[in-house]
């Protein structure tokens, strides 16, 4: 573990045992939002850092497969594949992956405006100007949740497209999220970088 990234999880613990200790449960709820304030920069600063080192990694060890440099950076050979393909690189990325499998179908209603759909979910996809797959998730009311997102999420700025498919069911548009998010990917799900390090 890069040592700055070890500091701040002491640090975190300290804070945690701290606010456990205080009985007072408004005073908690103070001294808990600066501390997720803390975690969100440090998960960006260790997302940053395994960024680096897969970078130095296909830099300096041309002999590692993708799949060995997911192993020593502990993350999944597609988001490898996926941060070298989107590095700057004055040469063609060494290795290609095979495309992946197109999830199995679920029936899915004909594409609608934003904001039509009474009785559908939908699940949306964001990308940035190089088609790096940001974010998916899955709405009832889009608008809403793209406001939402623009007030709270600081990638938001990088998003250029958005795709959206709507489901006649909300547990059909969680499926093909889930399928999305365990296959492609995406770089600002929560629960997909969790799958990505446990993979």
């Amino acid at each position: 573990m890069h040592q700055a990234t070890a500091d701040a999880v002491a640090a975190i613990d300290r804070a945690l045992d701290h606010i456990k200790a205080i009985e007072e449960p408004d005073e908690r709820v103070r001294l808990l939002i600066p501390l997720a304030a803390g975690l969100r920069e440090i998960y960006a600063q260790a997302t940053a850092i395994r960024r680096a080192e897969v970078i130095r990694l296909y830099e300096e060890e041309p002999d590692l497969s993708l799949a060995e440099i997911g192993r020593l950076a502990g993350m999944t050979k597609g988001r490898v594949h996926q941060i070298v393909s989107s590095h700057p690189w004055t040469r063609p990325v060494r290795e290609k992956l095979a495309p992946i499998p197109p999830p199995p179908p679920v029936p899915a209603l004909p594409e609608m405006e934003i904001g039509d759909a009474d009785l559908a979910t939908a699940h949306y996809r964001l990308y940035d100007a190089a088609g790096i797959f940001l974010y998916t998730g899955v709405a009832d009311n889009l608008k809403a949740r793209f406001d939402q997102h623009k007030k709270e999420k600081s990638w938001w700025p990088e998003v250029t497209r958005r795709t959206v498919t709507w489901y006649g069911s909300r547990r059909d548009a969680l499926r093909a999220e889930d399928i999305a998010i365990k296959t492609e990917h995406p770089i600002h799900n929560i629960a997909g970088a969790i799958l990505a390090e446990a993979g």
